[in-house]
């Protein structure tokens, strides 16, 4: 079993795979650990079977090192630690490529064995990202904006009277109250921005680009959007599972 770990700003989000795919997912908060011991107890009531290799992504350095030491105990093996330096299976156009998000680049590196290319790859999240992956494989960049969440919790936090609202699904056109009418400008705005620079895209740079969304509010803007064709929760996890595999290939290719 191989155990994929995405170790982002507030939790770490976990995949055990197989050779089937994806089997389970787990999330561990930041800080609901007291040592490596207990991290690795944390893992080990999500396994089924024993895990033969992890790989670890990563935008948070702290907890990085426990996740390191926990899937060293937890096969004997150092980890695999995806950085820049990576073959992502495609060009990075990006200036400089080092600060892109490895998020948004395993999110490509997904996308592109899932769907091919060219294909545009949205992730909502805390921030937006919507990016490009040419039909000549160069990864473009894209776009970032604040996601549902942070306008949300923005309205909320700038203004004397308007309510601390969480995402839903649906929507109005026409708000008649000022949390639907939130609920319009923030939702309906993200899913219009997100289609229009997406025809932008698809207009300009790649007109055939499929168009696949990522992140836990993914489903919320797809069921708003005309644009994105599909929703895939597990992107990046994946994308880990495609850079270890290609990384490894060109290791044993190379003899390292």
């Amino acid at each position: 079993m191989f155990l994929a770990i995405d170790i982002g700003n507030s939790s770490a989000k976990c995949g055990t795979f197989g050779r089937s795919g994806i089997e389970h997912s787990f999330r561990i908060p930041h800080g609901s650990w007291s040592g490596v011991d207990e991290l690795v107890e944390r893992i080990s009531t999500e396994l089924t079977i024993t895990v033969e290799d992890v790989a670890i992504s990563s935008v948070s350095a702290g907890p990085t090192t426990d996740f390191r030491k926990a899937a060293y105990l937890l096969t004997g093996e150092e980890p695999f630690i995806v950085d820049h330096s990576n073959n992502f299976g495609f060009e990075i156009d990006y200036d400089p490529p080092e600060d892109c998000g490895l998020d948004r680049l395993l999110a490509a590196a997904a996308a592109v064995e899932t769907i091919g290319a060219p294909c545009i790859v949205c992730d909502f999240g805390t921030a937006i990202t919507i990016d490009l992956v040419d039909e000549s494989l160069v990864y473009r960049g894209g776009l970032i904006a604040p996601g549902i969440m942070t306008q949300l919790g923005s309205l909320h936090r700038n203004t004397a009277k308007l309510p601390d609202l969480k995402p839903e699904k649906d929507a109005p056109l026409i708000g008649n109250s000022t949390a639907s009418s939130i609920y319009s400008g923030v939702i309906n705005g993200i899913a219009a921005m997100s289609d229009g620079m997406i025809r932008r895209m698809k207009e300009v740079f790649a007109p055939g680009a499929r168009v696949i969304a990522t992140g836990g509010d993914a489903t919320v803007v797809f069921e708003n959007s005309e644009m994105i064709e599909a929703v895939e929760p597990y992107l990046v996890l994946e994308g880990i599972v495609s850079v270890h595999r290609r990384n490894s290939s060109d290791q044993r290719s190379s003899g390292q």
